[in-house]
């Protein structure tokens, strides 16, 4: 390669780049290896032998692609983490519990970021509007603008790094002070060991404007080269002219140069970047390397390409995935490569103009609720970006439809944030997955796989590859826990409930990869055929851990926790029907855990796979997965865990808390109004200690009309009414209640959080909005206020043709007590009414009271 030829300093400080030999100078050859920028400092003095202690080294060689497939929105948000700890921190501030520095970021914004410079303040930050410095959109590959500011890297916060000649209340130590100040002691501070030649190089994305320069400097943190802003007498490795930069081309600086000039660098050295205001230039950068002389890396790099700026995705070329669900449609798409979020838009029209949007999704799925049961919906996708949004995808339809055998979990009520495969739906069906609380997503399976896996009407899911061995059907989901990057420990929860019904075939196999560089693996496998759950090859990547189990004998809850100390350095606690039987994988039946390696060969990126992956065929029934990469969760033992599992999973077993149990414990009530064959028998006697009576007196019925008698009606095992209203469970029904009173009187335990549920299954009422249906605690008259309550005794109040969940006219209403302001006690009773302004019967079936 032909160098660009300096003869002196003085040219480069002029901002002039000479003329480059051989097509193209300053570009990158076949290899993308960059030319060379020639340089011949002037003498100086060596740096003292002796450097600050307490500074840890970034090692060499060190690669910034300035967050390639980690930025996609290219904002401000993003600019404010590039600058901070949480992208990168200094070595220093991880390896030195004394080191202070309130901003201990890798990169340092010396100009231009916070709002006053002067006084730097992580809580205070501004990125400039009009460009001067961030991370930018190269079509989707982020890359770092400078215009008008600068920006350090490898940067310490030493104790040499005191105020200069400014006033001490109104300097920054690290864009004001460097170690050639007159006040301060020679020597350096920085994460880089430039003590060696070296080799800086970086690609060219962009050049905005005319006039300017671009300049390097070692060991300053300042904006001149004159005497004293460094230990070298002139910091400034690189000005080269703005005008004489070739977009898409790697520039290249070599130190010392090919002419033997000095060393520039120590020990601990960093670097500053910097375009100066004049002329009004931007500069892009990518694909920074700060290797030594010796190395060769930039082959192993991107090549070099120009900017290209951002445009709005394409359309995407297949319709979003629909399932329908009560009153509802889970929806799911694959990613869109430009998209930095999504929008949805669905219409009872197959057309987008006019259409519901749904705008700012930032996963691949979600649910569109508060839907017609029976009407079919158009939904459509589009991706958008900083350019704006693309153009809609064709549209896919779904009628929401009331659920058969059990509807997939929604929402995960706990406080440990479980992910959640409620086994109601295969694992690949849109929506069979909730994370993040409340996320649709699913499994991901090859084409035809999904024939393998087969939803139940009871809430469970079959594996069978039984007639076909050699299927391996694996489901995947990727994004399951932190990677590596994280550091360590890192940890990893499983639980399942799972039934392993013939010892002819192997059962059921989970195996997570930890995200580790060499694919990091655990796999769990039940194997009812040889009566072993087996830690496949964990023990030392080739050795397998192996428990001994009856599991032919129906489901069983399996718990796996696992904490990743450092790569190959794991630790296993594992449970079965909540009892530790970690004991068995171990010639030491007494311990409470074992280690291993784990296996290599996975993913290099978190991801959790479920079902069989080998050539023998397999057959299991999951009623429920759940998992959490929550750091404490993994030190819990089941007792632990009482109580905080999702609630609607299935059967908890020993993990059931006091409201996990089943309905007929849990239930304070459930009536489904079928006086014809329950109690006496007769459809008019509903109203009757025959057909339910009071717990406390045989005599006295638990059901009274506390208005409107003849407008209530019971047909077919359900109850009508309007412009009335009844009473459940109040022991003096003909005693109004007041505001007064000093104690409640009623047949229902409501101490304990509650929900009101019933199906409003006919409503014809017309739409003039003055009607409304209203629920009472411990109130059996029409005033809101008249109750031990007060106004808090109306628990529920909607208009007649908003009634059910949704703001629909019929469907499931649910009431759940407010926990914040509890309204009910363990003497409570209930009150349904409807005004008079609804002047046609509503019709309702299957009341159910029960605790949260």
């Amino acid at each position: 390669m032909k160098p660009w030829q300096s003869a002196a300093v003085s040219l480069f400080l002029l901002g002039g780049l000479s003329g480059c030999s051989g097509g193209g100078g300053g570009g990158a050859d076949a290899n993308n290896e960059g030319d060379v920028i020639a340089m011949d400092p002037p003498a100086q003095e060596e740096p003292p032998a002796e450097e600050p202690s307490g500074i840890a080294n970034t090692p060499l060689p060190f690669h910034e692609d300035f967050g390639d497939n980690l930025f996609t929105a290219f904002d401000q948000a993003d600019t404010i983490y590039f600058f901070s700890a949480q992208y990168k921190e200094l070595m220093t501030a991880q390896q030195n519990a004394d080191y202070a520095d309130p901003y201990p970021a890798l990169w340092y914004p010396s100009c231009c970021f916070f709002d006053d410079d002067n006084n730097p303040d992580p809580a205070n930050i501004t990125v400039d509007n009009e460009g001067r410095i961030g991370i930018v959109s190269d079509d989707g590959n982020p890359s770092l603008l400078l215009s008008n500011a600068r920006v350090t890297v490898g940067q310490t916060r030493s104790d040499l790094a005191n105020p200069t000649a400014k006033s001490a209340d109104n300097t920054d130590p690290k864009r004001d002070s460097t170690a050639g100040d007159a006040t301060l002691d020679t020597g350096s501070w920085g994460e880089f060991d430039l003590s060696q030649p070296y080799r800086i190089s970086f690609c060219v994305k962009a050049v905005r404007g005319s006039g300017g320069t671009l300049e390097v400097y070692v060991d300053s943190n300042q904006s001149s080269t004159a005497t004293g802003t460094s230990i070298h007498s002139n910091p400034r490795i690189l000005a080269a002219s703005t005008d004489k930069l070739v977009p898409g081309e790697r520039v290249e600086i070599n130190v010392p140069d090919d002419t033997g000039g000095d060393q520039i660098g120590s020990a601990t050295s960093f670097l500053q970047f910097r375009v100066p205001s004049a002329g009004g230039v931007q500069v892009i950068l990518d694909d920074l390397l700060i290797e030594p002389a010796g190395d060769n890396g930039q082959a192993d790099l991107p090549a070099c390409n120009t900017f290209t700026d951002a445009a709005p995705p394409d359309a995407p070329a297949a319709a979003p995935s629909l399932t329908a669900r009560d009153a509802a449609i889970a929806v799911s798409w694959d990613g869109l490569a430009k998209a930095n979020s999504y929008d949805l838009a669905y219409s009872t029209s197959d057309s987008s103009d006019g259409a519901t949007v749904i705008d700012g999704l930032d996963s691949t799925s979600t649910l569109i609720d508060g839907l017609e049961n029976g009407t079919t919906y158009y939904v459509f996708l589009r991706g958008v970006n900083a350019a704006g949004p693309g153009d809609w995808s064709p549209s896919a339809s779904a009628a929401p439809e009331a659920p058969a055998g059990c509807s997939p979990t929604a929402n995960v009520n706990t406080s440990i944030p479980w992910d959640v495969w409620d086994g109601c739906l295969a694992p690949n069906a849109a929506g069979a997955v909730v994370v993040n609380g409340s996320e649709p997503t699913a499994f991901s399976l090859s084409d035809g796989d999904e024939v393998y896996y087969t939803a139940n009407d009871d809430g469970t899911t079959t594996l069978d590859t039984s007639a076909d061995a050699g299927a391996k059907p694996n489901a995947d989901l990727g994004g399951v826990m932190t990677d590596s990057s994280a550091g360590y420990p890192r940890y990893f929860t499983w639980i399942g409930r799972i039934n392993t019904p013939s010892s002819d075939f192997r059962g059921f196999e989970v195996e997570l990869s930890f995200g580790e560089d060499d694919g990091r693996r655990v796999k769990t496998i039940l194997r009812p055929d040889s009566g072993k759950v087996q830690l496949e090859k964990f023990t030392d990547g080739s050795s397998t851990a192996e428990a001994a189990v009856d599991m032919l004998d129906g489901y069983h809850i399996y718990q796996v926790a696992f904490t990743l100390n450092g790569a190959a350095d794991i630790t296993a606690r594992i449970y079965r029907d909540g009892e530790n039987i970690s004991g068995l994988f171990s010639s030491d039946t007494s311990v409470s855990e074992i280690s291993g390696t784990g296996r290599d060969g996975g993913s290099s990126s978190p991801r959790l796979r479920i079902g069989e992956g080998s050539s023998s065929a397999f057959k299991a029934d999951v009623d429920w997965l759940i998992w959490t990469d929550d750091a404490s969760t993994a030190a819990l033992a089941p007792a632990d865990l009482v109580g905080q599992l999702p609630d609607g999973l299935g059967e908890l077993g020993s993990y059931a808390g006091a409201d996990q149990q089943s309905p007929a414990s849990t239930a304070v009530l459930e009536e489904n109004f079928d006086a014809a064959t329950d109690g006496d028998g007769s459809a008019s006697n509903f109203f009757t200690a025959d057909y339910k009576a009071l717990s406390s007196d045989a005599a006295a019925p638990f059901y009274n009309v506390t208005s409107g008698s003849s407008r209530i009606a019971f047909s077919g095992g359900q109850l009508s009414y309007n412009n009335a209203r009844f009473s459940l469970g109040d022991t003096a029904p003909g005693t109004d209640t007041a505001d007064t009173d000093t104690y409640t009187r009623g047949d229902l335990d409501l101490s304990q959080p509650y929900r009101i549920s019933f199906d409003v299954v006919s409503n014809d009422n017309a739409d003039d909005g003055s009607g409304k249906c209203q629920v009472y605690v411990d109130n059996n008259t029409s005033s809101s206020s008249k109750s031990i309550h007060g106004g808090d005794s109306k628990i529920f109040e909607k208009t007649v043709l908003t009634l059910a969940d949704g703001d629909r006219p019929t469907g499931t209403v649910t009431i759940d007590s407010d926990p914040n302001n509890h309204v009910g006690s363990a003497t409570s009773f209930i009150q349904f009414r409807c005004d008079s302004g609804v002047e046609t019967p509503i019709t309702i079936d299957n009341l159910v009271i029960e605790y949260q």
